[in-house]
């Protein structure tokens, strides 16, 4: 990890928090998550906040993008989003040293493991991201869409055709063979599982690849170490590089997936909680398979080629955090294999 020198980094809260007696600054890594983003927890004038280094320089736009979206979740008084803070000039962001900037209000609560979530906080999870939707909503997309064929299924259309050629599976298998990873027989088994899913998996996303939905703004990467909890209440919702315009069922599916992993009793009893709030119509139910099932596949492929081609995308992660995250897709293709469904609620 490359140290952001305390000098540099003091040049950077001073853009947002003038210097002040009572500051204090904890630096915390990329506290385990994915994206690459640097964070640091500062303490100003009894308020906290969450400073972010990410990972490269995007454009402003985007950025604009993403802070508009949670400057309007803002707007509706939404309480477990944070609030986006402006420099003393009044930007959102700042480019400095090769990357952005962002400084946002810090939330309370912890991300749960898989292992101690409870049925109630599956049910408060997903009546959280029902309540984001609906927030969300009313904010106009640009250009203006409303219904059409989802980016996120034709994506893991395309790349689940990808998967099925012989010379990328002889490829894969190869690399396999001859690599020197600590995770190569994590890998092994997890590509056998791959292989022998892609068929019901390009089946069920190849029916509704087509498929009319509502396209709304999402989250676009919700998952369970993306919640924050204080006892069963969802206290913080974090990470919002991947907001955009799809289908929400985007949503719905990667959380359902990782917070109930295949226990058909709790994604039924999420699900409800969800459409106890928003209403999903029958279409939309009807690609929850292949968002979730498509979603984990890709997702397998895009470890792989970490693991086995190019590891700079995850090598700030502990070798503890990749067994994790490779035993949780493993599991999952085995459950579609011994249910013989990509779906974990039975079609209909």
């Amino acid at each position: 990890m490359i140290l952001v020198p305390e000098l540099h980094l003091e040049k950077v809260i001073a853009q947002w928090l003038p210097p002040s007696r009572g500051r204090s600054v904890q630096e915390l890594g990329s506290h385990g998550g994915l994206s690459g983003a640097r964070l640091w927890k500062i303490d100003y004038q009894e308020q906290s906040y969450c400073l972010r280094q990410l990972p490269d320089r995007p454009p402003a736009e985007r950025l604009a993008e993403i802070h508009g979206f949670l400057d309007h979740l803002q707007s509706q008084q939404c309480q477990f989003t944070p609030r986006v803070m402006r420099t003393l000039r009044g930007e959102t962001h700042i480019f400095e040293n090769g990357h952005a900037w962002e400084l946002l209000t810090w939330l309370p609560g912890a991300a749960l493991p898989v292992k101690d979530l409870q049925g109630e906080q599956t049910k408060t999870a997903l009546e959280t991201l029902a309540t984001v939707h609906i927030l969300a909503d009313s904010l106009r997309t640009s250009p203006e869409v409303s219904s059409g064929g989802s980016r996120g299924i034709q994506v893991r259309d395309s790349t689940l055709k990808g998967l099925s050629q012989d010379i990328y599976q002889a490829r894969m298998a190869e690399l396999i063979v001859t690599s020197d990873s600590l995770y190569a027989e994590r890998c092994q088994r997890m590509f056998a599982a791959l292989r022998s899913c892609l068929p019901i998996i390009q089946e069920e996303v190849a029916k509704v690849v087509q498929m009319p939905l509502p396209l709304r703004w999402i989250l676009g990467d919700v998952h369970r170490e993306h919640l924050l909890f204080t006892g069963n209440e969802v206290t913080g919702l974090i990470d919002f590089g991947a907001v955009r315009v799809d289908s929400p069922m985007t949503d719905v599916a990667r959380l359902l997936g990782s917070t109930t992993l295949d226990d058909h009793e709790k994604w039924t009893a999420g699900l409800t909680a969800y459409t106890l709030i928003r209403r999903i119509s029958p279409s939309e139910l009807a690609t929850m398979a292949a968002f979730d099932a498509g979603g984990v596949a890709v997702a397998a492929n895009r470890w792989l080629h970490w693991l086995l081609v190019s590891d700079e995308e995850i090598s700030h992660l502990a070798p503890s955090a990749v067994q994790e995250r490779l035993c949780f897709l493993t599991t999952r293709l085995e459950a579609m294999i011994e249910r013989g469904r990509a779906g974990v609620l039975p079609a209909g």
